[in-house]
């Protein structure tokens, strides 16, 4: 090993003088390589010298392997600067022109970089743009970070950079430069690779909240905040739509809106296998969570599994193979509960409030009430009593006559009991051989043959005002069993509306699937698991490409759910509106009906137009990678789906 002794600048100046003569016979090679590490281009120095590229490329090679012959020197340069900086084991540019000229620092640097230096005492590290002495060793920088975590705090950091130091027999700041290589920091965090906001939400929902985060419940997005800018040094919080979007897409549901860590949840595989063989053998396809949950209870005992949310959150973290929705889960992507409901009634004919509940063992009155919306031919003829429809006797001139006696004792609203009345004396024979004995039976049976001709809002009745033509069950009723349509015909059906609200109106039954046509959305697969991936790929698109992502530019089809049709940006606008947590949404003025003109945002360009957010991005972009010529802007924002 070269040892030198009282060193100073005048030495380490000569050192260099001497290397340089060596170097470089001629001042103008001198000149171009000391132009080359200022970092202009070949073509540059080439116009500044009247020589070739290739000369100078020539010039800088020679250079290069001139000074991998010239060991010695180099040696004696680089000792020198480590004893003027303390004796470090790594030598950076900046330490170096302390006490060279910085544009000789540059020179060594840029020439040893080219050179590949190595010798059995020092290496130059390309990453590092350092000089780096081998006490133990050169580092394997794979090996050294195959089993660390991608977030480390900086306690964290420096006892790792001191056990490896300590295993590897490396100076400790070699090893904490070689991890420099793949950990960034951000504030109070080292991260290797990408620090998404969704990792950020994972590490804040391990560490912070072991009892879980609570979606849509202020006190938990506050902290939230306050943890996030502690942190991770985050000046502007995502808003809480945002937060609670990823908290509920990284976490496990364990309480009503409630998610803890998926590290937290640890359910014995028998518990599993329970679960799994009571959904397999029960007689029915669709089955609510809680039904789940209070039959098999006394088996949850001592387990985590304690409400029948966190039950959800089970089936869902251990990939049960069932299609989960929001309250029930289904054996069939083709039948839901409603369906389920639907033939439980039509096997029995008419039941009981009670008799529901105890096929349906979770079902509550307000579960009856929404599936009776759902549920056409089901039929409510009393308190706590429905029917099938399949149990009316109707005849042709049933529905003809009682529809013009509606349509003209209706006009204005009637009370039930009024209506009851009349149909006693003018429908007698209706109302015997239906058993309609009760004003409720005559609102259900009415409301079965007429419910989209006529408004009921129990007690009352009336005519559906056919001239408003933005009402949405009017709307539906043009599209009766149709589940696609073209925009033209949809338009030349209702050319009355205006197109961008019509299209709003028609949503959630039908949705844009492609640029000239729309589909309903149960049709081709949308379901609650569809819209929450598609937020989760989006909300990254957003994050990955600084705040924003059109949906015209959009890419990433390959991890999204598939559907019985192709995926497209119009598709993809269109699911995203129908989720909760919708991200922000600008659109792009005068966009041909070939494209779509959705572009999605962070809450930083919430308040943006299209205008002032374009030139927010064009800032943005210049600032990464100057732009000069109005081509490259033009190209830049068509490449960004920005323009047509």
């Amino acid at each position: 090993m070269f040892l030198m002794t009282n060193s100073n600048e005048a030495d380490l100046k000569n050192c260099f003088q001497k290397l340089v003569a060596a170097l470089f016979r001629k001042e103008r090679d001198l000149k171009a390589v000391y132009l080359r590490a200022e970092g202009k281009s070949l073509s540059e120095v080439g116009n500044i010298l009247c020589a070739s590229r290739e000369k100078i490329r020539q010039t800088e090679l020679k250079a290069a392997k001139a000074l991998a012959e010239h060991q010695s020197d180099v040696k004696k340069i680089i000792y020198c600067l480590r004893e003027l900086n303390g004796n470090k084991y790594l030598i950076q540019l900046d330490e170096a022109a302390k006490f060279l000229d910085t544009s000789n620092a540059k020179i060594i640097f840029y020439l040893a970089d080219k050179a590949n230096f190595s010798n059995a005492e020092f290496y130059f590290d390309k990453e590092l743009q350092a000089f780096v002495f081998n006490a133990g060793g050169e580092l394997d920088l794979n090996e050294l970070t195959e089993s660390l975590p991608e977030l480390m705090t900086e306690t964290t950091f420096e006892a790792t950079v001191k056990n490896l130091a300590h295993e590897k027999n490396s100076p400790a700041e070699v090893v904490r430069a070689t991890l420099s290589k793949v950990y960034g920091q951000e504030g109070k965090m080292f991260y290797r690779g990408k620090l998404t906001f969704t990792l950020k939400c994972d590490y804040i929902l391990k560490e912070y909240f072991p009892d879980g985060y609570k979606v849509g419940d202020a006190a938990s997005y506050s902290r939230f905040v306050s943890i996030i800018q502690d942190v991770f040094a985050e000046k502007t919080p995502q808003t809480q739509r945002n937060v609670d979007a990823n908290m509920g897409i990284i976490g496990v549901l364990c309480a009503r809106g409630k998610h803890i860590h998926p590290d937290f949840v640890h359910v014995p595989p028998e518990i599993i296998a329970r679960v799994k063989d009571f959904i397999d053998s029960s007689s029915r396809t669709a089955i609510f969570y809680k039904e789940i949950f209070e039959t098999l209870k006394a088996h949850f005992v001592g387990t985590q599994i304690t409400n029948h949310y966190f039950l959800q959150g089970v089936i869902k973290l251990y990939k049960l193979p069932y299609t989960l929705r929001k309250d029930y889960l289904t054996k069939s992507d083709e039948i839901k509960i409603d369906k389920e409901f639907t033939d439980f009634v039509a096997e029995r004919g008419e039941v009981s409030q009670q008799e529901i509940k105890a096929h349906f063992i979770s079902f509550q009155n307000v579960n009856i009430n929404f599936l009776i919306k759902r549920c056409s031919e089901v039929i409510r003829i009393g308190d706590g009593l429905f029917m099938y429809s399949s149990r009316l006797s109707l005849r042709e001139e049933d529905i003809d006559s009682i529809k013009s006696f509606l349509q003209e004792v209706c006009l204005e609203p009637v009370h039930l009991r009024d209506l009851f009345k009349l149909f006693n004396e003018d429908f007698s024979d209706f109302m015997k051989r239906n058993k309609i004995q009760t004003p409720v039976k005559l609102f259900g049976v009415l409301q079965y043959m007429f419910r989209d001709e006529f408004t009921f809002s129990r007690p009352y009745i009336s005519t559906a005002d056919a001239k408003n033509v933005g009402h949405k069950k009017v709307l539906l009723h043009l599209l009766e069993g149709i589940d696609e349509i073209t925009r033209d015909e949809l338009m030349h059906k209702v050319d009355y509306i205006p197109q961008g609200y019509l299209f709003n109106l028609l949503r959630p039954e039908f949705i844009r699937a492609g640029e000239k046509f729309f589909r309903r959305a149960e049709a081709i697969g949308i379901t609650d698991e569809v819209i929450s991936a598609v937020m989760k790929v989006i909300l990254a698109a957003i994050e990955r490409n600084g705040g924003w992502q059109t949906a015209q530019a959009f890419k990433d089809y390959a991890s999204l759910p598939q559907l019985k049709v192709p995926w497209n940006s119009f598709l993809l606008e269109e699911v995203a509106s129908l989720a909760d947590n919708a991200p922000y949404k600008i659109k792009k003025p005068h966009t041909p009906k070939a494209f779509s003109a959705a572009i999605f945002v962070s809450e930083e360009f919430a308040e943006d137009d299209f205008e002032s957010f374009l030139l927010k991005v064009l800032i943005a972009e210049h600032m990464k990678q100057p732009v000069r010529t109005e081509e490259e802007i033009f190209s830049y924002l068509k490449t960004q789906g920005l323009v047509n």
